[in-house]
């Protein structure tokens, strides 16, 4: 078990603890707890499932978001068949998580890792997100890991992403290029850069206003020969040449981006494709042309119901999860708890599937709601009670595998997110 102080040290001098952010707000200041979750048996079998359902769910989803870029550019054409209405309206929905811009790439590709949002209705895990872009959530995961290590439990260092990228960094390292948007999380991108060099890997973390001043004209100048990019950011508003530049760059090199530049296969409307929660007939034609039947028990068991809301799809009917209010409400690109509302918030969450079922344009989807448990958690003081998310870094190799966990805490909040109250755990296999 770590000690609580020894942790704090760690946290202090890494800039992790009691930090205040560019806006003047304390950041970080989560509950120090003095060990680690220890993942059950059962457990580690449902993430093995988990990580072999995610890696043939991406890759269905790849497919087929390239299959509907490609049969719109070819709809363009005369005398070419166009996209149906909701082949059109799917489209619409992951273009809108790429900021408007044509996938990149001209094949389908997988990230090598991607985070996995699970909650826990007392005997099973069920995935709430799978998210393709989370550079936060992957610096979190390397200092979150690192304290442990430094306090001495070497058995944390195994199975983890932080393994992961010391095994696979470049002679030069790592660049972290992070958007303005995101220049709150720049301290921790930082903290990542300094415990990978405590391992003897390199990496510089480099602002957009950076690049804008060094290489105004080109993305190519931000990396060295020997260095690898990290990942591309979300979105570059302050530059967009810059930004265009970048995306070239990796269609080009794709070897040289840890994390490829895809972070449609992160929007929430493929939930609905891999579970047709709309029980749509033309989605599940998709289904059969672009699903592994062998993960379709995975999904059953570990995806909830999803539907998309909108015109298309549910301005006549609704699904009886969603009629039945037994189901969450989400924004379809969003990130954290925001554009989220639960059933309990009954006069937010009915006002905002009104507005939202019959939308032209589908940005939400209706998610069947999990009937979450509380978990104790060894606390700073004891046992303690907690609703909590256990997030799995999956890695898309082969078959899939899981190769990282954390757990975050929120005491008696079902809406668990990160903020100062809240309690994290590295998970140890």
């Amino acid at each position: 078990m770590a000690d609580p102080k020894h942790l704090e040290a760690e946290l202090m001098k890494l800039g992790l603890w009691n930090a205040t952010g560019l806006d003047g707000r304390a950041r970080y200041q989560y509950k120090l707890v003095p060990g680690e979750f220890r993942l059950t048996e059962d457990m580690r079998a449902q993430l093995s499932e988990i990580a072999l359902m995610t890696t043939g769910a991406l890759r269905a989803s790849a497919q087929l978001s390239y299959d509907l870029g490609w049969g719109y550019r070819e709809a363009q054409q005369p005398g070419k068949k166009p996209l149906s209405s909701k082949e059109a309206a799917f489209l619409k929905m992951l273009r809108a998580a790429c900021g408007g811009y044509e996938f990149p790439y001209e094949f389908p590709v997988l990230p090598p890792i991607v985070k996995v949002d699970l909650a826990w209705d007392g005997t099973s895990l069920r995935v709430v997100e799978i998210d393709t872009y989370n550079p936060r959530g992957l610096a979190y995961a390397l200092w979150l890991r690192y304290i442990h290590v430094a306090a001495g439990e070497q058995d944390a260092l195994r199975d983890s992403l932080l393994y992961t990228l010391l095994q696979s960094a470049p002679p030069g390292g790592y660049v972290w290029l992070y958007s303005e948007r995101e220049r709150y999380y720049a301290p921790v991108m930082e903290t990542a850069a300094s415990i990978l060099g405590q391992f003897g890997v390199k990496m510089r973390v480099v602002g957009e206003q950076d690049v804008q001043s060094v290489c105004p004209n080109s993305g190519f100048g931000l990396l060295r020969e020997d260095e690898n990019l990290v990942i591309v950011p979300d979105r570059m508003h302050q530059n967009i040449a810059v930004r265009n530049d970048l995306v070239s760059f990796v269609q080009t090199h794709p070897d040289r981006t840890l994390i490829p530049y895809v972070p449609q296969l992160g929007a929430k409307s493929l939930m609905a494709f891999l579970t047709n929660g709309n029980e749509d007939p033309e989605i599940a034609s998709w289904q059969q042309e672009y699903i592994d039947p062998a993960i379709m028990p995975f999904i059953d068991a570990y995806l909830p119901k999803t539907a998309v809301l909108g015109r298309q799809f549910t301005k006549l009917t609704l699904p009886d999860f969603v009629e039945s209010g037994e189901a969450v409400l989400k924004a379809i690109n969003s990130s954290g708890a925001k554009g989220v509302y639960m059933p309990h918030g009954w006069e937010e969450w009915e006002t905002t599937l009104a507005t939202t079922r019959g939308q032209k344009t589908p940005n939400f989807i209706a998610q069947q709601l999990v009937e979450q448990q509380q978990m104790s958690i060894e606390g700073a003081t004891g046992p303690e009670d907690h609703f909590v998310r256990i997030t799995a870094y999956v890695a898309t190799e082969g078959s899939g595998s899981c190769i990282d966990a954390e757990l975050t805490g929120t005491g008696n909040d079902p809406l668990v997110h990160g903020g100062t109250s809240c309690v994290q755990l590295p998970a140890i296999f």
